[in-house]
């Protein structure tokens, strides 16, 4: 029950706070994403601490590299999607908050980092450690589940790097890609129970 409680308020505190950055702070779409992609960053980052407990229960070396090297490949995927959208936009202007560069942008970005480490921290330790799950589970499980948050994120940031190409887009459609990742995360949670 804690493990299923803590997993629903990771999915949605992360969600939320990109619907505040959007509608308060002036978040553009590309910022949206680059959240999108940090938060994939961290998920990536706890997948691999799960499958390294996991790795020195089994002692299945194949599958702890085949997982980890093809997780890295999402995250590289996603940063040359980064680094195309940065080189089209070189004004520096996908960036920018009301067309001025901002400090308290940082911190409202650095603000989003430390909720999402100490959410996925406090999932990580609730419905891993504390619960002992890592002596129910095995890395197939792991991976089963973390692949399809990437696969979403993944997909996501394809069609919103898509759109930042050939349209100019605005609030709404922020807040469109924040909801539909919303529904499909916290659906997807509850057919994984």
């Amino acid at each position: 029950m804690q493990n299923e409680q803590a997993s629903k308020t990771y999915i949605i505190l992360t969600n939320l706070l990109f619907v505040v950055g959007v509608l308060f702070f002036g978040w553009t779409t590309l910022i949206v994403f680059l959240g999108f992609f940090i938060e994939a960053i961290i998920n990536y980052l706890f997948n691999m601490a799960k499958l390294s407990v996991l790795y020195f229960k089994e002692k299945r070396h194949f599958d702890f590299s085949f997982l980890a090297l093809s997780q890295s490949a999402f995250l590289f995927v996603n940063a040359i999607f980064f680094f195309i959208i940065f080189a089209l936009d070189y004004t520096g202007r996908a960036l920018l908050i009301h067309g001025e560069a901002s400090v308290f942008q940082i911190v409202e970005f650095l603000s989003l980092i430390i909720v999402i480490l100490i959410a996925a921290s406090q999932k990580f330790y609730q419905g891993f450690f504390k619960n002992q799950k890592y002596k129910e589970i095995s890395s197939d499980s792991v991976a089963e589940k973390s692949y399809g948050s990437i696969i979403l994120l993944q997909l996501l940031n394809l069609f919103g790097f898509g759109l930042i190409l050939f349209f100019s887009l605005d609030r709404l459609f922020s807040l469109i890609i924040v909801f539909a990742k919303f529904m499909t995360e916290f659906f997807g949670e509850k057919q994984g129970k």
